[in-house]
């Protein structure tokens, strides 16, 4: 079990750096914006689909980081009323649930992304493959997946 939370806590701190990359990245982008537009009476057309990318990234990566944290949002009433040992039990249900849930959407998005890639989609300005912007629905899901996965089978303990 020890090699499992290792593992999980290098996946947090990969995940972490993937974080920061996509907040310095959209910071980035849209601070290019404001230059181009309101000092240079300029612009750049691929800044919406490029902080669009950065978005996608950001939020499904942060889906993943929320869940190895176990910081989702949460009603308390019903566990409240629980023993300890009914806690997690429901903890545990609670969590290969939203596992069997994330599994389920990952496999609509693989499908979507394979469609995607299938049919060589392409951004309209930059004429990016599509699929960069799938494939960070498909890494949130999966990773959100496994780690539900992991904390259904061994839930830690509440610091």
């Amino acid at each position: 079990m020890a090699g499992l939370q290792g593992l999980e806590r290098g996946l947090l701190r990969l995940l972490q750096g993937l974080l920061v990359l996509s907040v310095l990245g959209l910071t980035g982008v849209m601070t290019l914006q404001i230059v181009l537009r309101y000092l240079l009476e300029s612009s750049f057309v691929g800044v919406e689909e490029i902080s669009t990318l950065f978005g996608l990234w950001l939020y499904f990566v942060g889906l993943a980081v929320v869940t190895a944290r176990n910081e989702h949002i949460r009603g308390g009433f019903v566990a409240s009323l629980l023993p300890p040992v009914g806690r997690v039990i429901l903890e545990r249900c609670f969590a290969i649930a939203c596992a069997a849930i994330c599994a389920y959407f990952l496999t609509l998005a693989i499908d979507y992304a394979g469609f995607i890639g299938d049919n060589g989609r392409r951004s309209t300005f930059l004429r990016w493959p599509s699929v960069i912007w799938a494939v960070s629905l498909c890494l949130g899901l999966a990773l959100s997946a496994m780690l539900f996965l992991l904390r259904g089978l061994a839930p830690r303990a509440e610091h």
